[in-house]
Formats: C-alpha cells, sequence, structure tokens
C-alpha cells in the first residue's frame, strides 16, 4: 500500500499580500498626516478672522451708540463710550486688541484697528435730518506688524444714520 501525503491548503494570506497591504496603508496615512498642517492652518486663520470681524462690529456699534447721543448739529468733542473714539470725523487713534475683542496696550495686542469716521452730510444740509456717517475699519493681525506688512488683514465698511427720534 502506498501512502501519498498531499499538504492540506489552508486559506489566509501569504507574505507578499500582507507586505503590499501594509504598505499601501503606510502611504494613505502619510497623505493624512501630510494634510494635517494645511488643516491647521486654515483653522488659524479662519479663527483670527473671525475674531477681526468680532473687534471691528463692536468698534462700529461702539460708534452708532455715539451717533445716537449726540446732539443735532456739532458733533465735536463727542466720543464713542467703550473706545474712546472720535465722532467728528478723519481718522481716529490706533487701537490694540487681544482675541476677546479687549482694548490692550501695543505691546501685548495681538491686533491692530485703524478707524476713519466720515460725516456725510444731513443735519447741515437739511436741518430736519440726522448726521449721517460712513465708517471704515481695518483690523489686522499681527499688532506689532504695519498694516501693509501685517499677515492677516480685514476691512469693514458701514454707513448709518443714529435714529434722534422726534
Amino acid at each position: 500500500m502506498i501512502l501519498s501525503f498531499s499538504p492540506a491548503r489552508r486559506g489566509g494570506f501569504s507574505l507578499v499580500e500582507v507586505a503590499l497591504a501594509v504598505g499601501i496603508a503606510a502611504f494613505a496615512l502619510l497623505a493624512i498626516v501630510g494634510l494635517l498642517p494645511v488643516g491647521l492652518s486654515s483653522s488659524r486663520n479662519a479663527v483670527q478672522g473671525t475674531e477681526a470681524v468680532n473687534i471691528a462690529s463692536a468698534i462700529i456699534n461702539d460708534l452708532r451708540i455715539a451717533a445716537q447721543g449726540a446732539s443735532m448739529g456739532s458733533v465735536a468733542g463727542v466720543t464713542s463710550p467703550l473706545y474712546g473714539l472720535p465722532l467728528e470725523g478723519g481718522n481716529s487713534p490706533i487701537k490694540y486688541f487681544d482675541e476677546m475683542g479687549n482694548q490692550m496696550s501695543a505691546s501685548t495686542a495681538k491686533y491692530r484697528a485703524s478707524v476713519v469716521v466720515t460725516p456725510l452730510g444731513g443735519a447741515a444740509a437739511i436741518p430736519d435730518f440726522a448726521q449721517n456717517y460712513q465708517v471704515s475699519v481695518i483690523v489686522t493681525w499681527p499688532a506689532s506688524a504695519l498694516e501693509k506688512n501685517a499677515a492677516g488683514r480685514m476691512e469693514m465698511n458701514s454707513t448709518f444714520t443714529p435714529d434722534r427720534g422726534s
């Protein structure tokens, strides 16, 4: 009697198949890890842009409050209650802010805001109407950089007429 021995075929992966799968997985993970810095940078830029918009909105609202309280006609000497910005027009002093919108000194600030208020007529031209204002706010970061050299820049413009009641 002749016995023949045939090896049983077992299921599984060969060493070549496993090595190929590990190589593909490593390549995919490297691609994902390579995209992380881009995602983090985009996220940081979005946060800084949002903080800058919040600062500009706060400045414009502060000037609106000052305009509401100003009497008809002259606004000489009228300043905004929160930031002390003059309402009479022209370039206001540069203001510095942290990421929460708190006003700070230039040495510790994260954002730099320049404000231009332009009276557009109204009260002087037509006595029964309130003065119209155009406000331009430019927020740049970092605060230590000049506006033209800043890493980020956001500009917001607003025109408003204060409601003086009747």
